[in-house]
């Protein structure tokens, strides 16, 4: 037996009564959809303590346990933990995370405040993700984190650190030319174009006040303000 709450036309809430599962606080049923918005509250065991850890967890399609309700539906769910304690230090904790149609978990935010025997208490903030974006207010990406590259936009440049001497590459301008960007290798030198890649020629330059180091055509090249260019090209011995 549940109390129903009629919201609109397309949405009915639910509040369960103690005779269905006392674990759900309120199930919101959307009209044209498989899942259902569900609130739960449980209570559990520590490894590291007597005292019970309170869950409370909430989303779109989101089961108790932390899987989706609806199989092969994803799910989106948050969650709240009062005291988790692993052994470790006990931990206040808030989290989110998805649940792919695989039925796969995927978290990618967890916020912790650590009680700490010192008596002083901290915060730790961790995120999970392939890749991370951060938008202006016209939706448009200046910023990019991954695992193997950060890329800064900016309307006229783009600064790239990659690994593995991998060279970065993006548009530039309305044309859809693509050109290799400077790097950082794993020597921590700085390389301009392109490190070999077969079958792509690249140029590259380095601007320092009145003066430009380029590479262009297989000839290292100065250019100053006012002044001749001076080449130099490699001597085939």
């Amino acid at each position: 037996m549940a109390l129903a709450l009629v919201l609109d036309e397309s949405i009915t809430a639910e509040m369960p009564l103690p005779q269905g599962d006392e674990d759900l606080l309120l199930q919101v049923i959307p009209s044209d959809g498989p899942g259902k918005f569900n609130l739960w509250q449980r209570p559990a065991a520590n490894p590291g303590s007597s005292r019970f850890d309170q869950l409370l967890v909430w989303g779109y399609n989101c089961a108790k346990g932390g899987g989706a309700e609806v199989a092969g539906e994803p799910a989106l769910c948050w969650g709240m933990e009062s005291f988790w304690h692993d052994g470790g230090f006990p931990r206040t904790e808030w989290y989110q995370w998805f649940v792919g149609r695989d039925g796969n978990r995927k978290d990618f935010l967890l916020a912790e405040l650590q009680q700490l025997p010192s008596g002083v208490d901290t915060v730790n903030v961790n995120f999970k993700a392939s890749s991370y974006g951060f938008l202006d207010q016209n939706h448009v990406r200046w910023l990019q984190l991954s695992s193997q590259a950060l890329i800064l936009s900016s309307p006229g440049a783009k600064v790239v650190k990659e690994q593995n001497n991998e060279c970065g590459w993006s548009q530039r301008g309305p044309t859809l030319a693509l050109r290799c960007l400077s790097y950082v290798d794993n020597t921590n030198r700085v390389v301009i174009g392109d490190p070999g890649v077969a079958g792509v020629t690249v140029n590259g330059s380095l601007k320092m006040g009145g003066a430009e180091l380029v590479y262009e055509g297989g000839k290292l090249c100065i250019h100053r303000n006012g002044e001749s260019t001076k080449c130099f090209v490699e001597e085939t011995p």
